[in-house]
Formats: C-alpha cells, sequence, structure tokens
C-alpha cells in the first residue's frame, strides 16, 4: 500500500507526537552522510536529486582523502561519470542481504527485521532486484546484468498475483543495484555494468575507452576544467602526463605478460612433447621385451 508521502527520505516523528509521521534525511551509511551537522542528506523530491547528493557527498570524501586512496584518481572519476548518468511513495527496507527475514520451519517468512536503514521511495526502487540476489560473481567483476534464478522466481511470483507491474519493477530493477555502488569503487569491477543498466540515458558525447588507462586519460579530459578533479589530481600529484605515463607502462606489462604467456605455452608443449616420446619409447621398449620373453619361451 502507498504512503501518503510525496517525499524521499526516512521516516520519522515530531517529538511527543508518534502519529505525526513525516519524511525527514535519509539515514545513510558511509559516504551518504556529512562529517559534521546536518549529517543526514534530504529529504529528496526526486530519485535523481537523493542520488546526486550522494555521489557529491563521496565526490567530498575522496578529495578529503578519507576513502581508499590506492584508486583515488580512478575513484573520483568513475563518480564524475555516474554523475553524468542520471509519484507515490513505498517503503524501502535498505538492508536486504538475506539475515534479515526470519522464517519458520517450513520456510515461511514469519518476520522482517533490522529496519533502522529504512527509507521510503518511489515504487520502482522500493520493489526492485533485494541485494540478495546480485551477490555473484559475474554480478560484481564482470558486470552481468542478466536476470538470476532468484529473480525469475519473484517475477512468476508476482505475476501469478496478478502484479506485473511489480514483475516489471524487478525487470527493470538492476538500476538501483548498480547505483548502490556509489561510494565503493572497486577497480575490479567491469564497468559496463554500470552503463548498461542506463540504457540511452547516457550522453551522446560520452565515448569512453575500453580499457580503464585509457579511460583515465579521457576522464581527466573531459573534466580538465572541474574545480574539484583539478585540485585532487593537484594534490596527489596526478596529471594528464602521469596517467599517459602509467598508460605506456601498463602497456609494456601487458606485452611481458603476453610474452611470458607464450614462452610458458612452448614450453609446455615442449614438455608434452618429451613426456609423449618418453613414454612411446617406453611402450616400444616394453613390447620388445615382451616379445623376447615370448621367443624365449616358445624354444
Amino acid at each position: 500500500m502507498p504512503l501518503e508521502h510525496t517525499e524521499i527520505g526516512s521516516l520519522s516523528t515530531a517529538t511527543g507526537h508518534t502519529k505525526d509521521v513525516r519524511v525527514g534525511p535519509i539515514i545513510g551509511t558511509l559516504t551518504f552522510m556529512q562529517p559534521s551537522p546536518p549529517y543526514f542528506f534530504g529529504p529528496f523530491k526526486t530519485n535523481t536529486e537523493r542520488y546526486l547528493a550522494h555521489i557529491d557527498a563521496t565526490l567530498q570524501y575522496i578529495s578529503k582523502g578519507a576513502l581508499y586512496k590506492d584508486n583515488l584518481i580512478d575513484d573520483y572519476l568513475w563518480h564524475l561519470e555516474l554523475r553524468e548518468l542520471p509519484e507515490k511513495v513505498y517503503v524501502k527496507h535498505a538492508d536486504e542481504r538475506g539475515d534479515h527475514l526470519m522464517v519458520d520451519e517450513e520456510g515461511n517468512i514469519i518476520s522482517i527485521l533490522d529496519w533502522e536503514w529504512a527509507y521510503v521511495t518511489t515504487k520502482e526502487e522500493a520493489f526492485s532486484t533485494p541485494k540478495i540476489f546480485n551477490q555473484d560473481y559475474e554480478w560484481m567483476r564482470m558486470g552481468d546484468n542478466s536476470l538470476r534464478e532468484a529473480e525469475k522466481i519473484l517475477i512468476e511470483c508476482y505475476l501469478r498475483h496478478e502484479r506485473s507491474d511489480l514483475a516489471d519493477c524487478v525487470r527493470r530493477g538492476k538500476l538501483y543495484a548498480r547505483l548502490e555502488g556509489i561510494g565503493n569503487y572497486d577497480p575490479l569491477c567491469v564497468k559496463k555494468g554500470f552503463r548498461e543498466v542506463f540504457g540511452d540515458d547516457i550522453p551522446d558525447d560520452f565515448h569512453r575507452p575500453d580499457d580503464d588507462v585509457d579511460w583515465r586519460i579521457y576522464m581527466m579530459k573531459r573534466y580538465e576544467n572541474h574545480e574539484g578533479l583539478q585540485k585532487v589530481m593537484e594534490d596527489y600529484e596526478w596529471s594528464i602526463e602521469r596517467a599517459e605515463n602509467e598508460k605506456e607502462k601498463w602497456r609494456i606489462t601487458q606485452v611481458e605478460i603476453e610474452a611470458e604467456r607464450k614462452k610458458w605455452m612452448v614450453e609446455e608443449e615442449e614438455k608434452m612433447k618429451k613426456r609423449f616420446e618418453e613414454m612411446k619409447k617406453a611402450y616400444y621398449q616394453e613390447k620388445a621385451g615382451n616379445a623376447e620373453s615370448g621367443a624365449q619361451k616358445v624354444k
């Protein structure tokens, strides 16, 4: 049942008035908060406004060196890219890891726990794919946005109850699952998985390269007039020239890796040939020995 609110945020009550439920700031975690009062953001009128606030807060944390410094410049550039990709409301649990459900001996859900991070949001997000359904390697590392078996079962359940609208929320829910990655940049993740869920909303002039080393340079040039990026690059001694050098080092490393791989394959092939020749020699020696032994028995 939809709530009688039009904003996105966490539910709260006025002091001393438990029946006066209102929408306040989102009680967020990680980078979706500020280090000084007021700590939390919102409420928001749209999800676009909400996610942009989260991205901007993350950029601030990165610029202050508060996140992982090993990939600091790529982290900043990645969130700049996310910033380019950008009703009635419902309650969203926001901590759907699987351990929030209590079930009886027959597997029926009897209780839902851990509501402290819950907030109200759009129907599309509230009924999108639960986080627990997208925790496999293909999703997290390879950027695979295909429906998982659990999602297909959930869609079937909604259809069985004549809720095709909720089934559509699951089918299109990968967008919100990917947006949970704001503030959690992982250099091992394939970026196409994030871009894919935005479909045609990607800017027409955004032509990112496939390799991350080229993407880094592309983004630096694309945001060459961005004050925040320029400050981060200055503070952490990054420049396009350094990025070009890093790219060249990476290329050389890839060539060396490929050369080592080919060398290893040649060596392994030689070893296999040698083992085969040894086995063949042993076979014929054994065969000759058996023939000689048989001849002696005949005599």
